[in-house]
């Protein structure tokens, strides 16, 4: 009985190790910087997490990632789209040429709170052609900075994204906002999300 006890125990003990291991090798996976670094002069450390992306398919559509600069917040927005001219339809989701400061975005998570985020500085959307194909562009907007504040970051962290809303000026007309609405968020997605900005709280 004694051998049979200790049996058991180590093979509990290898389980535990095993899922331990498991999960920690998950989430250093996950918990990957895109920078980590520190100014010496204003002696402010910047940490800007990996990138999921939200919606979209395999040329289009949006990523988000985490950034925390001293004690500050931020989800970042990155938008691309691929367009023809004329009559080439490429991608369905729409041409954001702008988000302003000031701008939305708006996120509702599984228990029907709402969380809506301020865009901190101007954003143009860039146009780049697509190589050996006619007409064709590829259209970005890059690092949008959203603020959002630790205990909404938290929130988030602690539940499930459902979907997002993006308010952005029109062309020509800073005094029209258009809004890109109920863009619905796959759970694995949103996970990933999680885990991005937990790797970003623990370091």
């Amino acid at each position: 009985m004694p051998f049979l006890k200790k049996t058991l125990n180590n093979k509990f003990y290898c389980s535990a190790a095993f899922v331990f291991l498991f999960l920690l090798n998950n989430f250093s996976q996950d918990c990957i910087l895109k920078e980590n670094s520190f100014d010496k002069t204003t002696n402010v450390t910047t940490l800007i997490s990996d990138d999921v992306k939200i919606f979209g398919g395999l040329t289009d559509g949006a990523t988000f990632s985490v950034k925390k600069i001293d004690k500050k917040y931020f989800i970042l927005l990155n938008y691309e789209v691929t367009k023809g001219s004329g009559n080439i339809s490429v991608s369905a989701l729409p041409v954001m040429t702008k988000i302003a400061i000031g701008d939305k975005l708006i996120i509702l998570l599984t228990n029907n709170q709402k969380i809506s985020l301020t865009a901190t500085e101007d954003v143009i959307m860039k146009s780049t052609k697509v190589p050996n194909i006619n007409n064709v562009n590829t259209l970005k907007l890059s690092d949008v900075n959203y603020l959002i504040s630790e205990e909404d970051l938290r929130s988030i962290e602690g539940s499930i994204i459902t979907s997002i809303s993006i308010e952005h000026k029109a062309d020509g007309d800073d005094k029209i906002t258009h809004t890109y609405a109920n863009t619905k968020i796959k759970e694995k997605n949103a996970i990933k999300f999680n885990r991005l900005i937990t790797c970003i709280f623990n370091n």
